[in-house]
């Protein structure tokens, strides 16, 4: 979706943007919320003071796991998510797919 043009793009984006009015943002920010905490806590436990990989820990994991929910895909489903979407968004980035020429 975030390479195409309309017409497409906004018929696309007219779909998806339903799950994000006003409305239905503060209908589970709380629920956000609690999942941040769990998240985090999660993180300190595991992690207990060493260092970590902030974007695999928590902002990669975080809002993914938040859409993933939001769309009914499995919990165990998300690393899989999580890969693919870096491949789709990181072409041309080297550190997710190398170089554009090879």
């Amino acid at each position: 979706m975030i390479a195409m043009d309309d017409p497409k793009h906004f018929r696309l984006r007219s779909i998806v943007s339903k799950g994000f009015t006003p409305r239905e943002i503060a209908r589970i920010e709380e629920y956000v919320k609690i999942k941040a905490r769990t998240v985090i806590d999660r993180v300190l436990d595991e992690f207990d003071g060493q260092e970590f990989d902030f974007v695999d820990a928590i902002a990669g994991k975080f809002p993914l796991q938040i859409i993933c929910e939001m769309m009914g895909i499995p919990e165990s489903d998300e690393r899989q998510i999580f890969n693919w979407t870096n491949t789709i968004l990181g072409a041309g980035d080297p550190d997710f797919s190398g170089s554009i020429e090879g």
